[in-house]
């Protein structure tokens, strides 16, 4: 699995990337965020990195340093931790949900859809 790109564009390429001409860096997750942030005009305009600090703060403020880590996807210090232990995804799913359900009264007026609470349990 090392390596493997889980997560593509539809137009199959990674979601941040360099290409092959000048080796510049495409990177669609800052541009969807930006987009976003476009739509929102009395929003005030942080880049996508504090988005990730504030949800890395939140899931270890629910969980521990650890889960943290897998949020943000860090890899291990260790030659254990990066190479023969797994992550505890149980463990930030719990956590996610947490996170979800404080966050809950920001969206929907409190109110998630079904499909919507299905896909953080899952």
């Amino acid at each position: 699995m090392s390596g493997e790109t889980i997560f593509i564009s539809p137009n199959g390429r990674p979601l941040v990337y360099y290409t092959a001409e000048k080796g510049a860096k495409v990177d669609l997750i800052a541009k969807a965020w930006d987009a976003l942030l476009e739509k929102c005009p009395t929003v005030h305009h942080l880049s996508f990195k504090y988005l990730r600090k504030t949800g890395s703060d939140m899931v270890r403020s629910l969980s521990d340093l650890e889960t943290s880590q897998a949020f943000l996807a860090h890899s291990g210090q260790s030659v254990a931790e990066r190479h023969y232990n797994n992550r505890d995804f149980a463990r930030l799913n719990k956590a996610m949900l947490a996170m979800f359900k404080a966050l809950e009264p920001m969206f929907n007026d409190g109110h998630a859809t079904a499909a919507e609470s299905a896909s953080l349990q899952r």
